[in-house]
């Protein structure tokens, strides 16, 4: 299950840097949010994603990286690096092509994203776009991210 290489990233991160993961977002900051992405994008987030964001606002590690709640919906700024999700997702939308998807995070060599037409989560590869791996859930997709954020 993702919480456990969660957990794993957490315990690298304390040895190498002295500090785990982003802690969660609060739950106020989560609802504000959520209606502005609805609004800005037209999307209902998946479940799965906000309990996520209750944990960790985002991940950042070894290169992968989950986007987090934008940090001007946080109470008060904060001491880690969050890649904002309708920041993010506005920089790819640049690209009408790319409006199918959601995105829900990157490393150099994959885009984790929902298609909005074919209604599942894939794995891209980053920068071709070809489709390299489809998963049934966001929870699979992030566990793919975490896991290979460990390799």
């Amino acid at each position: 299950m993702w919480q456990d290489k969660l957990k794993k990233v957490r315990d690298m991160r304390c040895k190498f840097y002295g500090s785990g993961a982003n802690p969660g977002a609060p739950m106020e900051s989560i609802t504000l949010w959520e209606k502005c992405v609805d609004e800005d994008f037209e999307i209902t987030l998946p479940t799965e994603y906000i309990e996520v964001l209750k944990v960790t606002n985002g991940v950042e590690w070894n290169g992968f990286i989950l986007y987090g709640v934008d940090n001007e919906y946080l109470p008060e700024a904060v001491d880690y690096s969050v890649y904002g999700f309708i920041e993010q997702n506005a920089i790819w939308y640049e690209n009408p092509d790319q409006k199918q998807y959601i995105f829900f995070g990157e490393s150099n060599l994959s885009w984790y994203v929902y298609d909005l037409q074919r209604k599942c989560y894939i794995e891209l590869d980053n920068p071709s776009g070809c489709e390299m791996q489809i998963y049934q859930s966001f929870g699979e997709l992030f566990e793919k991210l975490l896991e290979d954020s460990l390799q």
